[in-house]
């Protein structure tokens, strides 16, 4: 399989990225950080105006990295990131890294997380962060098996 993996330069991509996502989501997927974008209500109920939540997201935040990983003009998964910086140190934030359903298994992922971490080398980041929905078991594993180490539980109180 040939594909290429670049950062994204044209923001009309978004709009085939916000399709993407809406395609390939699971309720799985859901963490606090669904909740607090506004992506999803609670963790099992993602908001119904979603595509919208994401244009505007994705389009406004300069601040965001997004990786996409192609074959040809195919969007076969991508990243999403943000650096943080304090006077201490860089951090990138991995917000979202999700690959196509029927291409999950083929070391896709495996090879999406290594050019981030190419990436972060370059900018010199400190650490790579990430969170994952609570019953996302999988990307839980495969976040273990790309070398991610379990810092925290988060927990919420619905009012």
């Amino acid at each position: 399989m040939e594909y290429t993996i670049t950062f994204v330069e044209d923001h009309r991509t978004i709009e085939t990225l916000v399709s993407f996502f809406i395609e390939n989501k699971t309720i799985e997927f859901i963490s606090h950080g669904e909740i607090l974008s506004g992506r999803a209500h609670d963790l099992t109920t993602w908001n119904e105006n979603l595509d919208q939540v994401l244009f505007e997201h994705w389009s406004n935040d300069s601040v965001l990295k997004i990786a996409i990983l192609g074959e040809n003009k195919d969007i076969l998964g991508f990243a999403i990131a943000e650096i943080i910086e304090n006077s201490l140190n860089k951090y990138l934030i991995l917000d979202d890294i999700m690959i196509g359903e029927k291409l999950r298994g083929h070391s896709l992922g495996k090879k999406m997380v290594d050019f981030i971490i190419d990436f972060s080398k370059c900018e010199n980041i400190k650490a790579i962060l990430c969170e994952s929905g609570i019953n996302n078991i999988k990307a839980h594993s495969f976040l273990r098996k790309t070398g991610f180490e379990e810092t925290s539980i988060n927990f919420i109180l619905p009012i």
